[in-house]
Parts: structure tokens; sequence; C-alpha cells
């Protein structure tokens, strides 16, 4: 008969104190691993893995027993998105594509659970940000940025129709 732990745990820096458990027998994971980086009795970062590739990560930055923030991989263990979570709400939500790169983010900023800036990436490059300024769910203000992140134009849309009616061009020859 072949012995099989359902739970290991290990101090790393031989002081008595757990600082890692994996865990063998959840049903939907293959392995999670809980770490307390600070010896707080509070996990900081629990990691779920299906067949040894990372597919999800909870962290609590600020050893308040609430997660902070989520990653999500892929099945080649590429990260696919994280979530921000302020007040037990997604705050901000960050998107990559299969190489990994930035390519969008997706703000709450008053937390009441629909996204009001959008933010466009380019191979990690900022490109563009669009607002949408009095949360009737359409975007009322759009920012251009060149290759550099720097803002070349910017649009308003002052009475909510959609259609811009103040655009300000960057002129970046000018001495400031």
């Amino acid at each position: 008969t072949l012995f099989r732990s359902k739970k290991l745990e290990w101090d790393s820096d031989f002081d008595g104190y757990f600082e890692t458990t994996q865990i063998y027998d959840d049903p939907e994971w293959t392995m999670i691993v809980c770490q307390d980086t600070n010896a707080d009795n509070i996990t900081d970062i629990r990691s779920f893995y299906k067949d040894q590739v990372l597919m999800r990560r909870e962290l609590d930055d600020n050893s308040d027993g609430k997660i902070d923030g989520i990653e999500f991989y892929g099945k080649t263990g590429v990260l696919r998105k994280i979530k921000e979570i302020k007040k037990g709400r997604a705050a901000i939500t960050w998107f990559y594509d299969t190489s990994g790169h930035l390519i969008r983010g997706e703000e709450d900023t008053n937390l009441d659970g629909l996204v009001d800036t959008w933010y466009l990436y380019n191979k990690g490059t900022l490109t563009g940000v669009r607002e949408d300024t009095n949360h009737d769910g359409r975007a009322d203000l759009w920012e251009k940025y060149d290759n550099t992140q720097a803002l070349i134009k910017r649009e308003k849309d002052l009475d909510f129709d959609g259609i811009p009616d103040f655009t300000d061009q960057i002129d970046k020859t000018q001495k400031r």
C-alpha cells in the first residue's frame, strides 16, 4: 500500500514556523500552495495548480485576511488576467494576450460594479484611455497616446451624445 499525503507543510528557514502548506485533496485542484510570507498566521498567497500548471493565484497584500488581487493563468501557465480588489469588489481588471503582453485594463472607479474607464495597450504600451465620466455606461472622454506613452490627443463629449464636442491636440514640439 502506498501512502499518499493530503497535506505537506514546511519550515523553509527552520525557525519552527511553517511558512508554506501544500494541499492535495481538493477536488478541483491538483495542488493548492498556501504561503504566509510574514509569519502572522494569515495566508498571504494562495496558488492553485492543475497538473503542475499554475492556474490561479490569490493575494492578500496587506495581511488583513481578505483577497486584494487574483491572477488568472492559461493552460500553459501564461498570465491571462489580474483582478485588483477593493472593498470586496473588482476595482480594476488587467487583460493579457497569449504572449503575456498587457492589452487592456477595465476600471470601476466608484465600485458600483460597472466599468467606467478602459485602458488600451499594444504589446504592453498604453495607446488610449476611454472614460465614462457621467457613469451612463458610454465613454465620453477619449485620450490617445504615442509610442512613448505621451498624451497626444484628448476628446470630450460635453453633451453626452457619443460625439466629441471638444478636441485638444497636444503639440509635443512646443517648449514648456
